[in-house]
């Protein structure tokens, strides 16, 4: 029901996605405006309830289902991700980490009006974590440094470490004692979050051997 003494432009519809839908009254005409009221129920159009939701999600190698499936009692929910491209039954899948968008709407029946969704809804697949470890090393004092080497740890079963790419030194010296071995690199390679752990370069002390001969 509408106030007959104004037009309809006097009004604001909306839709809190819990109550269905509503009129709000219009502050921006010069008079005082009427009071919000309610005006229509459900009837009419394919409402959603409960709303399609954002899913908490990391990278597991997998497709994933970006959100949790809409109800429509009236209707059939369909849904897209992107801006692009048709309107489908199914939940929208993605495998890799990303921010990506989810559009949704139901498709009415028995004579119920459609409903599409003003805004989308934004879902991330977060980085999967991952170590990298440097391994520690030894070495007898003169000697050639050996070759220094990491370990990478939390890759998704079946995936290279090769997909993580990485430096590795150790701090300058040559004297007896530890060294510290640094790993480093980008935190975010593609579907991984990296963190680095150092590992220790010791330096041991080098055993001289002394033979005494005879004196003439």
């Amino acid at each position: 029901v509408i106030d007959n003494n104004y037009p309809t432009s006097y009004y604001t519809l909306g839709y809190d996605g819990t109550n269905g839908l509503k009129l709000y009254s219009n502050t921006s005409y010069p008079f005082e405006a009427p009071e919000i009221q309610t005006v229509l129920t459900s009837t009419g159009i394919a409402l959603i309830s409960p709303l399609p939701a954002a899913k908490d999600l990391t990278y597991n190698g997998e497709l994933q289902e970006l959100v949790t499936a809409g109800e429509c009692e009236h209707g059939t929910i369909k849904y897209r991700e992107g801006t692009e491209g048709e309107y489908v039954e199914t939940i929208p899948t993605k495998k890799d980490a990303g921010t990506y968008s989810v559009y949704y709407m139901s498709e009415g029946n028995d004579g119920y009006d459609n409903y599409v969704a003003a805004e989308p809804i934004i879902v991330t697949i977060g980085p999967a974590p991952v170590t990298v470890t440097a391994e520690n090393k030894s070495k007898v004092y003169g000697e050639t440094d050996p070759e220094l080497t990491a370990t990478v740890t939390g890759l998704i079963s079946g995936e290279s470490e090769s997909l993580i790419n990485y430096t590795i030194s150790r701090a300058a010296g040559e004297e007896v004692g530890n060294y510290t071995i640094t790993p480093a690199g980008e935190a975010l390679q593609d579907n991984y979050n990296v963190s680095f752990e150092t590992g220790e370069l010791t330096i041991s002390k080098k055993t001289v051997g002394i033979t005494w001969g005879e004196t003439s």
